[in-house]
Order: structure tokens, then C-alpha cells, then sequence
């Protein structure tokens, strides 16, 4: 499988937020509350399931967080 973009609306602090990524090794770069972060946790919440005790839920409630790939 391969993953070529993560939009989240909504997820954590983001809203509608589209990361691309290319063939081969995609690195991220950006400095802090930038959304590293928040990008990692969601796509280990695409490949793994939303956990009942998620802390990405502060803005929206958990049953309405959204990752689509």
C-alpha cells in the first residue's frame, strides 16, 4: 500500500489540511505547532483505528474526527 496524500478535516487542530507526498523517502520539515505531530499521530490513527482515549479530539469531538487517503 502506498500512501500518496492525508487530508485532515477535522483532526486535532487541523481542518482541512491536504499533505502531499512523492515516491520514494518524503521527509517533513517545519518548526514548532507546525503540525509534525499532528500528521504522524494521523497516520498511525489511518493505519491503526482512532483510539477511544485520543487526545487529537480538543477542538472537535472524537466521533467527528476525519483522515481521508
Amino acid at each position: 500500500m502506498r500512501i500518496r496524500s492525508v487530508n485532515l478535516k477535522p483532526y486535532g487542530e487541523c481542518a482541512d489540511v491536504t499533505s502531499e507526498f512523492g515516491r520514494g523517502l518524503t521527509v517533513v520539515l517545519g518548526g514548532n505547532e507546525a503540525g509534525k505531530s499532528t500528521a504522524l499521530d494521523a497516520l498511525t490513527d489511518l493505519l491503526c483505528g482512532i483510539p477511544p482515549n485520543t487526545h487529537r479530539d480538543s477542538r472537535v469531538k472524537r466521533k467527528d474526527l476525519r483522515i481521508v487517503a
